[in-house]
This record gives C-alpha cells, structure tokens and sequence, in this order.
C-alpha cells in the first residue's frame, strides 16, 4: 500500500503556502482584468479573434476538465485524501488542463491589453502556475505509484509538452 504524505505537507506554514498559491493565481488574474489597456500593438479584428479563440479554449477546456475531476477538484495543490488519479478526457492530453486553461485565459487577456504590464503580469503567472504544477506533481507521484508513467506519456500543459521522462 502507498501512503499519501499529502496531509503531512498540508499542514503548518506548507498549507499556508498551497493556499497562497491560489491567492496569487487569483490576484494576478484579476490584475490583467484591472490594468488599463496600452498601445503596444493594434487590437484589431485579428488580435479579437485571437483573443476570443483562447477565451473559447479556455473555458471548454476548463469546465469539460473541472467535471471530469468531480469531487477530486480542489483549488490548491494539494490532492483531496482518497481521490483518485484521472487520466482520462482533457487529462489524457495534458496532466493539467484546468491550469491550461487559466493559461489560455490569460493570455487572451494579454493579447487585448496590449501593455507592457500585462506582458509581465502573464510571465509571473505563468511561473507561479508551472511553481503549483510542480508542487501537485510531487504530491502525485508519492500518492499514486503510476503517477511517473503517466507524466512520461502527457504533457504538462500542452499536449506532448513537458513530458518528464
């Protein structure tokens, strides 16, 4: 049998850091919304079809991987005790599609805004969601012995990219 430390980690300052995580996703996403636009390029009909094709990925993405997970969804990193592994639908392409999608999201944000501001709230962003990935990983795999095949085989965010072999 596999023992799950995850309630190890969740506890004292490691909890408070998951949930700070979560924070800070949430910050900085409500920064792309609130930040005014800039001039860096045009916004024209290609840059709001762009924009709208991630904002479309995003969701599907998002909502079709957040039911799949059902009662294994949490917002922080750290895996519900008693979940289960899903590797199926969205997370047969990329072991984090709701995080993809967060991605996506914010980079149609970004595409619209034009601004050097945007630019580097996105860049942070996508640290700080490669930084909770990578937390959830090692989690993962000390819960679920197959967790290290699986991440041989699906990429991390986008399909076949970030595969750990």
């Amino acid at each position: 049998m596999v023992r799950c430390h995850c309630a190890r980690y969740a506890e004292g300052v490691s909890k408070v850091w998951a949930w700070g995580l979560v924070v800070g996703q949430f910050a900085l996403l409500i920064a792309l919304v609130a930040v005014p636009a800039g001039s860096l390029w045009d916004r024209n009909v290609f840059v709001w079809v762009l924009a709208s094709a991630l904002f479309a990925v995003a969701a599907v993405v998002g909502i079709t991987a957040g039911f799949r997970l059902g009662s294994n969804l949490t917002p922080n990193p750290i895996p519900k005790p008693g979940g289960t592994l899903e590797t199926g639908g969205m997370y047969h392409f990329v072991r984090h599609p709701i995080y993809t999608a967060v991605l996506a999201l914010a980079l149609g944000l970004t595409t619209l805004s034009a601004s050097w501001a945007h630019l580097a709230i996105f860049l942070i962003l996508v640290m700080l969601i490669g930084t909770k990935a990578r937390a959830e990983e090692r989690l993962l795999r000390e819960r679920f012995p197959n967790y290290v095949e699986y991440q041989a085989k699906v990429g991390r965010f986008i399909p076949g990219v970030g595969r750990v072999r």
